[in-house]
């Protein structure tokens, strides 16, 4: 009866040994590298709002590309402003659930809190937010 418990006892642990493999190998998987930071003047922040033709980005918003943290940008000065989550409302729900870059003009940059230009347009099209690159990381104010 010996012989046949500890046989037992080795198969149910080597029946266990691919479960625990599938689990390392799982676990072992590295998460995909956010994109290079912009090297064009560009503003990343959490969240974009746009409702009827009006922008505003808020929340952890970074400079890249050589603009400034806080300024006035005059109207012919132009800019990126992208997203760092999918939008969450727009008038014609062209945005919601989607990443949307927008290329701006104008306005005031006050970071991290906010980008508010004068006026936007859409750059391309909405992406859905689960076949986007991880977006570029924030990393505290700059």
């Amino acid at each position: 009866m010996r012989t046949s418990t500890a046989a037992l006892a080795l198969g149910g642990a080597l029946a266990a040994l691919p479960i625990l493999f599938v689990g390392i190998a799982n676990a072992a998987t590295p998460a995909p590298a956010p994109p290079p930071a912009p090297t064009t003047p560009t503003y990343i922040c959490d969240n974009v709002f746009h409702v009827n033709d009006s922008v505003f980005g808020y929340t952890n918003c970074q400079a890249y590309g050589g603009v400034s943290n806080s300024t006035y940008f005059p109207d012919g000065t132009s800019y990126m402003l992208i997203p760092r989550q999918p939008g969450g409302s727009d008038s014609d729900n062209s945005t919601v659930g989607k990443i949307q870059k927008f290329r701006c003009h104008g306005g005031n940059v006050d970071l991290p809190s906010a980008v508010a230009p004068e006026h936007c347009e859409e750059v391309g099209s909405a992406i859905p937010s689960s076949e986007a690159p991880p977006p570029v990381p924030f990393t505290g104010t700059s």
